[in-house]
């Protein structure tokens, strides 16, 4: 049986492996974008009259902050289910192979692009 702290560790534990995605990859973009190559790449920008303010810049970062805690929720809440045996999420790729997480994957982004 996991306890309230097990689940507390395990959610700060997604939480914090979000947050190091979105710093390994969000920041060095967005200092290749929008520090070193602002002049570079300003005639590709779709919307030219207006640039990111700080404050907006903050809000951004403040959105992503709470999708973590969102994203960390979800974590959590599938990972008790599965530990119930609630659901068919597999560990191991060699029991479908690769085609079938690949072939998967790509049906469940055509399947939400194409719901929004």
């Amino acid at each position: 049986m996991h306890t309230q702290t097990d689940w507390l560790v395990y959610g700060l534990q997604e939480y914090l492996i979000y947050a190091l995605i979105y710093s390994l990859l969000a920041v060095p973009l967005f200092y290749f974008f929008w520090r070193w190559g602002q002049g570079r790449f300003a005639r590709w920008r779709i919307q030219t009259r207006r640039w990111a303010t700080p404050a907006m810049l903050t809000g951004e970062v403040k959105n992503s902050l709470m999708t973590f805690g969102v994203f960390a929720l979800i974590d959590v809440g599938l990972y008790a289910v599965q530990l119930q045996g609630y659901t068919q999420i597999y560990t191991d790729v060699a029991a479908y192979g690769w085609w079938y997480l690949v072939g998967s994957v790509g049906l469940m982004l055509v399947i939400h692009d194409t719901y929004f």
